[in-house]
């Protein structure tokens, strides 16, 4: 694992945002970063990057990787569902952001819960010791003291409702209406908070409130997309 300076790691940090939801290979990412007014590629230094990236560069505690794929006899593609995002922020910046991210970690629901969980745990392990011993009174959920690897989104995406409140994805629902009928329709997630959700009908163009606990999310025929 290397612990990239300078330099090469805007580069890959660039690479990272290119390969989200595009695929690339190294001659096209090289392709990229050609110079202006240049007619050479520096393949090499692609190469560079990407092993490094495959390998796992770490970030103020976070362990970010990549995935490759291997299309027909031997081509090698690249893509990514990580975005590196990195805030400056003052400390009752993050005393706002942790107490919301700690909020939601509680939330009912595990999956939610461990989405924000993770959120905070890279929060936190980029935090120096004195912001720790000034926000330390605030802390209600221990933190993971181990470096935090990022998380493709494709592997945890079922079960998860922020991510169909993300994607706008339609996913059948099932609950009980009004008049104590249970139906199964088309429906649009439009919000979520503490269990409780908020969705569009499609069907009737109604929109309703229920808690999770009490709908069924039909993550069969959800795929990532």
């Amino acid at each position: 694992m290397a612990r990239m300076k300078g330099l090469p790691l805007l580069r890959q940090l660039e690479i990272l945002k290119l390969l989200q939801d595009n695929p690339m290979r190294t001659s096209e990412i090289a392709q990229y970063f050609r110079p202006e007014n240049s007619d050479s590629v520096d393949v090499r230094t692609t190469q560079r990057d990407l092993q490094a990236l495959r390998d796992g560069i770490e970030i103020l505690g976070t362990t970010i990787r990549i995935t490759e794929e291997t299309r027909g006899h031997s081509l090698k593609w690249y893509r990514s569902t990580v975005h590196p995002l990195f805030l400056a922020l003052n400390l009752t910046e993050l005393a706002a952001l942790i107490t919301a991210l700690q909020q939601g970690s509680l939330d009912p629901d595990p999956e939610v819960s461990s989405t924000y969980r993770h959120l905070l745990d890279c929060v936190v392990n980029q935090l120096t010791e004195y912001a720790k011993s000034k926000l330390s009174h605030l802390m209600v959920v221990d933190p993971e003291a181990a470096s935090v690897r990022n998380r493709l989104e494709e592997d945890i995406y079922r079960g998860n409702i922020l991510y169909l409140l993300k994607s706008g994805r339609t996913v059948n629902i099932t609950y009980i209406t009004k008049d104590g009928n249970k139906i199964t329709r088309p429906c649009r997630i439009l919000a979520y908070h503490n269990g409780i959700v908020r969705f569009e009908n499609l069907t009737a163009k109604v929109k309703l409130t229920r808690p999770l606990a009490e709908i069924v999310v039909h993550w069969d025929g959800v795929d990532y997309l």
